[in-house]
């Protein structure tokens, strides 16, 4: 499992997959975020149920960290969590969570703040498919097939991440190619969705349009 060693105020903290995120769960561990003057902070406190409130305040952080004393508590979680025959249903709440954000995104197309958003859905996915247990064939299958702008930029950044992980890329290539690949149809959602899902040649003035 790929983790990310943290040395702040002579404590170890340990980056974690967001995959262990769901509504309804109750986690033993406490988790804790960066805070504006980059010092880790306290975000959940362990035996909380996670509300769909909750769900969503910490699926939005950049980043979760637990405590390195309490490190084996999620890792037990974690395995216990992606047991075969319970992977795909985590990766659907993963792509499902993921969506939502994505959906934020294409709803306001000019917002400058949608880099800044790509960015954490990017992460968010990066670290469920960096981590070793992961498999790429789990995560494509659950992919959405329904062709609309949204879902299909999303998918794209899934495949483009998958393929990134194959090929050996470093964590800071993939969160570009993530990025760049949820992006690139963003200026689509300012087009007509009749002519976006048209079959057939379009005429002049729909050219025009897109």
């Amino acid at each position: 499992m790929t983790q990310m060693l943290q040395k702040i105020n002579k404590r170890k903290y340990y980056l974690i997959d967001k995959v262990v995120i769901n509504e309804g769960a109750t986690l033993m561990f406490d988790l804790f975020i960066r805070s504006d003057n980059k010092k880790l902070a306290p975000v959940y406190t362990k035996g909380t149920l996670l509300s769909p409130q909750e769900e969503k305040k910490l699926f939005a952080q950049r980043g979760l960290y637990v405590r390195e004393d309490e490190k084996e508590l999620y890792e037990k979680y974690f395995q216990d969590l992606m047991a075969p025959q319970k992977v795909s249903v985590k990766l659907e709440n993963l792509y499902k969570q993921v969506t939502k954000s994505v959906d934020k995104m294409f709803e306001n197309p000019e917002s400058l703040a949608n880099v800044k958003e790509a960015k954490v859905v990017v992460d968010n996915m990066m670290s469920t498919i960096l981590s070793e247990d992961f498999a790429v064939t789990s995560f494509i299958s659950i992919l959405s097939y329904d062709y609309y702008t949204h879902t299909h930029s999303l998918n794209a950044s899934v495949y483009a991440l998958c393929l990134g992980r194959e090929l050996g890329l470093q964590k800071k290539e993939l969160e570009k190619l993530g990025t760049a690949a949820l992006l690139h149809d963003l200026g689509k959602s300012k087009i007509d969705k009749a002519i976006i899902n048209k079959n057939g040649k379009l005429t002049n003035a729909e050219f025009e349009e897109i």
